[in-house]
């Protein structure tokens, strides 16, 4: 199977448990979990979320799910070069049609 990416709107989900998605995340994170699917995010997520959670009574938060991501098997986080960067910037301009 492939890994699911999640983005910054789910790790902001899972992690603020005033967001109106919290609920939900952690219901489909906890099945997704038990069915033991992969996960896969980038650095650059990553750094969203400590910018997201950088205030200093959310900043253990946004430590304890960086260190999930970076040391848990069941998770992967590509590194967004300058290569990767490009490659979704020219993805991204041959498709202006898309939402």
């Amino acid at each position: 199977m492939k890994p699911i990416f999640v983005d910054i709107s789910a790790l902001i989900a899972l992690g603020n448990k005033n967001d109106d998605f919290h609920q939900q995340a952690v219901a489909v994170f906890r099945q997704l979990t038990k069915a033991k699917r992969h996960f896969i995010t980038t650095n650059a997520v990553l750094l969203e979320l400590a910018n997201t959670f950088s205030k200093a009574r959310f900043k253990p938060l946004a430590i304890r799910l960086i260190e999930v991501v970076n040391h848990s098997p069941q998770w992967k986080c590509i590194t967004v070069d300058d290569k990767l960067m490009q490659r979704g910037l020219k993805l991204f301009t041959q498709r202006p049609d898309k939402d």
